[in-house]
Formats: C-alpha cells, structure tokens, sequence
C-alpha cells in the first residue's frame, strides 16, 4: 500500500507541474491572441484532445505489456514491442494523417475555422503524439514514474517558454500550433534516450501480437468514446457559436480543464487495482466508490471557486476582454466532471471484462451530438443539456457496471 501511495503521489506531481505549466501557456497564448484567434487555437486542441485521448489504448496496451514483460524480466520483448508499435503508429499515422488533410478543407468550413491551418496543425501534433505515447507507455508500464514525469514536464516546460517567446515576437495562430509541435519533437528526443537506458545491451525477443490486439481493440472504442464526451461542447461551440463567443467559451474550455488534471491519476491507477482485485475473486465495489468518492472531493473546492467568483478568475487570468467567459466558467466544468465520472465508470467496466456498457456509451454520444443538430441549443443552454444527457448515461452504464461486478461475486 506504501508503495502504491508512494507512486500515486510521483503521477500527482508530476502531472501536477506539467498542468500548471500547460495552463500558463494556454492562458497567455489566449490573452496575447485575443477572443477570435483564441478560438481557432482551442478549436484545433479540442481536436488534438479527442484523439490523444481516443488513441489512449496505445499508451495503455503498451504499459500492460511493458509491465508484464518487465515482470519477466525480459527487457528484449518490451524492446520489441515497443519497436513494432512505434513503427506502426508511425506508418498508419502517416497514411491517415495525409488522408485527412486532403479534406482538411470542408472539415474546417464545418468548423468554422478561418483557414485550414488550425486544423493541419492539430494533425501534425496528434502524429507526434502517437509516437510519444509509446514512450510513455514503456516508463508506465515498467514504473519509471520519475521519467515519466521528467518527460512530461520537458514537453510542458518547453511549449511555455518557446511558445511565449516566439508570441511576443509575433502574434499568429501558426506560432502558437508550432510551440506544440517543438515541445514534442524535444519530448521525444528525451524519450528516446530514456528508453534506450531500459533495453540498453538486450536483444529484442520474440512478442505475442494477437494478445496485444485482443486487449487493444475494445479499449480503443472505449477511449474513443470517453474522448467525445469530453470534447463534444467544444465542437458544438466553434461550430454554432459567433467567433468571439467562441473564443470566450474556449477559455471555459481550457480552465475546466483543470479537472482532467485532477482525474489522470486516479484513471492511471483504477484498472490495474480493480483488474487485480478481480482476478484474485475479491469485491472491487469497495475500492470502486472510494476512487470515485476521492475524486469528487477533490473537484469540489475548484467547482467552487468558479460557482461563486467566475468573473474574478476570468479576468484575473485572461482579461476584462473574455468577461463573457464567466457565463460558462460553473456549468462548463460540471459538464467535465460529468464526463469524467463516465469515464471512470467505463474502466471500471473494462477492470472486471465486461464491455457490454459500451453499447449505452456509444449511443449516448450519439444522442447529444443528435440532439444538440436537430435543437441547437446556444449558449449555457447547450452545456446544461450536454450535462442531462451525460448524467442519465453515467447512471445507465454504472447500473451495468455494478451488475456485472455482482453477478461475477455470486458466481465465485
């Protein structure tokens, strides 16, 4: 339990620092770029955060396998797992990074983009960040917790300090995508030597690649997924709203959140504590509710703070010229926690292998993007009707979850 605590609180901080520096570059870029230019820098990372999030499975199958090859002792396979994944990503990465930005056109006419470089932009990040979600993956999987957060904090440091310098030089929505894409090429030159200190003078072994696409394709549909719920409002906005209300509804966007920050450990540690505890035929209710008790605890005190002085926190950070953002500051961030606790539910689910949830998962993205097309509801309207549709689904998928971890008890 020591160690577990003692691990814990390595993700915390590190994902702690890495935020802090992240959320000081965004509320600069946005301060320097202004409410409408804002807008197409939020637009093109709700796109980059709906696929790191969606391509999370990566990350994840390979810290699984990391982790057991590790245990074996056998840094070769995790060398050549982590070859053959990167080499993968790279390939099909590319081929569908080119596909889509040949209709990178009507895609940022949707949008609302003012050109096609917000969205090209957001294209090439989601590539560098395939590739350096196997790094990441590795350090995961073999506990290399220090590393990890070494790695991520060289990318966030980066982005801030390169981005702000080069904003205040020029003030250009390409200048604020390439302070993206620097800190992911330094990132993976970091991680690159990190992980040649884990294999270093062992021979890459023979995997078992079937097993690896058995765990990876259900996980890959569930992050999908979870990813949409916590990316569709800002889609919805850029696509519906004016440009400046946009631009003040992506600052919402971007201090919300703060929550993923909030959530990322207790998502990094809930599968493999509840997979273990039912392999071993021990309950996971327990530990299930504490995670997602612990979680609602600690999102209270920042909801707080945006329900009672939203004004105060907007123009404090970003300016009397985003005062609009206060209209969405509360009900934007209930939304993420909503989303949130979907998300938790789902690995939950994905602990105890049912994935039967995913039916009610999917079709509930689809109803919001459904309702929100026929409706078009504006304004707070739109979150808080976002918010009902996502509540109703948590309530459904946790029924299910907490069906099957029952069902599984009476059978042992």
């Amino acid at each position: 339990m020591r160690d577990e605590m003692r691990q814990s609180l390595i993700l915390l901080v590190g994902i702690g620092a890495a935020a802090t520096l992240g959320l000081v570059f965004t509320v600069f870029a946005g301060r320097q770029l202004g409410p409408a230019l804002n807008a197409e820098l939020v637009g093109a990372l709700a796109i980059v955060y709906w696929c790191q999030l969606a391509l999370g499975p990566i990350n994840g199958t390979v810290a699984r396998f990391s982790a057991k090859y590790a245990a074996e002792k056998s840094p070769g396979k995790i060398r050549t797992l982590a070859c053959a994944v990167a080499k993968r990503t790279a390939k099909w990465g590319l081929l569908g990074g080119a596909a889509v930005v040949l209709i990178s056109q009507p895609i940022s006419r949707l949008f609302n983009f003012q050109s096609v470089i917000p969205f090209v932009g957001a294209v090439v990040i989601v590539y560098l960040t395939l590739q350096l979600s196997v790094v990441r993956g590795v350090l995961r999987g073999v506990k290399e917790f220090g590393q990890l957060n070494a790695n991520t904090i060289v990318e966030a440091g980066t982005r801030l300090f390169v981005g702000a310098a080069l904003l205040l030089w020029l003030v250009d929505i390409r200048v604020a995508l390439s302070a993206y894409v620097i800190a992911l090429i330094v990132s993976l030159g970091v991680g690159s030597w990190q992980l040649s200190r884990i294999w270093k003078g062992h021979a890459t072994e023979h995997v078992d690649g079937n097993a690896i696409r058995r765990f990876g394709f259900p996980m890959l549909i569930l992050m999908f997924t979870s990813a949409g719920y916590q990316n569709v409002d800002m889609f919805l906005a850029k696509y519906a709203f004016a440009p400046h209300v946009a631009g003040e509804y992506g600052a919402a966007f971007s201090l919300s959140r703060t929550i993923g920050v909030l959530v990322t450990p207790f998502a990094t540690m809930l599968l493999p504590l509840l997979a273990g505890l039912h392999e071993h035929g021990r309950s996971t209710m327990g530990p299930f509710f504490r995670v997602l008790f612990y979680f609602v605890c600690i999102v209270c005190p920042p909801i707080l703070v945006f329900a009672l002085w939203p004004e105060a926190v907007v123009t404090t950070l970003y300016g009397n010229e985003f005062v609009g953002t206060a209209q969405f500051l509360f009900s934007v961030t209930v939304l993420r926690v909503v989303g949130h606790l979907c998300h938790l539910v789902a690995i939950a689910g994905s602990a105890v292998a049912s994935f039967r949830f995913l039916y009610v998962y999917l079709l509930g993205l689809a109803i919001q993007a459904a309702v929100l097309a026929v409706w078009r509801p504006t304004g707070v309207t739109m979150v808080w009707t976002l918010t009902a549709v996502q509540t109703l689904v948590l309530f459904v998928i946790l029924i299910e979850v907490l069906n099957k971890q029952r069902m599984a008890k009476v059978r042992e």
